[in-house]
């Protein structure tokens, strides 16, 4: 990698700065209309209120139809308020906007270069699709930084040196296809293993 496509803290910063002042300026004046963005907070509110993390109810029926990372990102917003509010239940969505600015940065300048980084993650800032999204108090942006880390750190893995990769699972570990006995034939999983010399 040349220093050209090494990514910078000062633009990293200058990204994030960007894209703090136009997404947590409007925090907590979002008016919740959608039922989807409530079934969220509400889900945060049920579990701060119960002190539950998996047993959260919605209007009184269990709910289990989507994983609860975001209302637990939720409750841990509101946790300091005691209560959850628009302004905490947007606080996990702006922190994902912002982590999605800085590592598309991060992502395009490894690939093309500094300043190349520095334009995508401003031009994804101030994309209205993103801006909007940043609004939106639903787990999409929460999933668009998860799936960004993963891009990122895999270019990072796949462009590292050979002798300075770090390998994603233990290698010592045997992985073998599970293969299913033919109907009439004995599972080769339920014989003793015979200790290795």
């Amino acid at each position: 990698m040349t220093s050209a496509n090494a990514p910078s803290r000062r633009d990293a910063l200058i990204v994030a700065a960007v894209a703090a002042l136009l997404i947590v300026s409007p925090l907590g004046r979002h008016l919740i209309a959608y039922s989807g963005e409530a079934r969220m907070a509400l889900l945060a509110r049920d579990m701060i209120e119960r002190r539950v993390l998996f047993q959260a109810h919605v209007e009184g029926q269990l709910y289990r139809n989507k994983p609860p990372l975001y209302p637990w990102s939720i409750a841990l917003a509101s946790l300091p308020g005691g209560r959850v509010t628009a302004a905490t239940a947007q606080v996990p969505v702006a922190i994902a906007a912002i982590a999605t600015a800085v590592l598309t940065y991060l992502l395009g300048a490894r690939l093309f270069g500094r300043r190349a980084g520095l334009w995508a993650g401003l031009m994804l800032t101030t994309g209205a699709a993103f801006f909007g999204h940043s609004q939106v108090l639903l787990p999409d942006m929460l999933v668009a930084a998860f799936t960004t880390a993963a891009a990122y750190a895999f270019w990072r893995y796949v462009s590292a040196p050979p002798g300075r990769r770090v390998p994603p699972i233990d290698r010592g570990a045997p992985v073998r296809p599970v293969r299913r006995p033919r109907p009439g034939q004995p599972d080769p999983r339920d014989q003793p293993r015979s200790p290795n010399p």
